[in-house]
């Protein structure tokens, strides 16, 4: 998802708020690829040829979490995530 620098200090608060310490950051843990782009069908529409792309689309971390006391949930049982915490003001791509 696409997340401004303070989401993501909502998110490392949150983890820090349950009583964990972030420990590690792997950056470029994983590259994802769009492999075979131009084979789709939109890709044929393009009012411009579409090429494969030759760096990765997104690019994930990996953080490793201690935990440094008794764990505090923020949430309890189900929780379910509306389209808004997805396709909020931040949202770039297309619904």
């Amino acid at each position: 998802m696409e997340a401004s620098w303070r989401k993501w200090r909502q998110i490392q608060q949150g983890i820090l708020d349950m009583g964990f310490a972030i420990t590690d950051m792997l950056s470029a843990f994983q590259d994802y690829l769009l492999e075979d782009i131009v084979f789709l069908d939109w890709a044929h529409m393009a009012p411009a040829p579409v090429k494969e792309p030759d760096i990765p689309f997104y690019v994930s971390t990996v953080y490793r979490l201690e935990m440094v006391e008794e764990p505090r949930p923020l949430f309890f049982g189900w929780v379910e995530f509306e389209q808004d915490f997805y396709y909020d003001e931040e949202f770039c791509g297309k619904e």
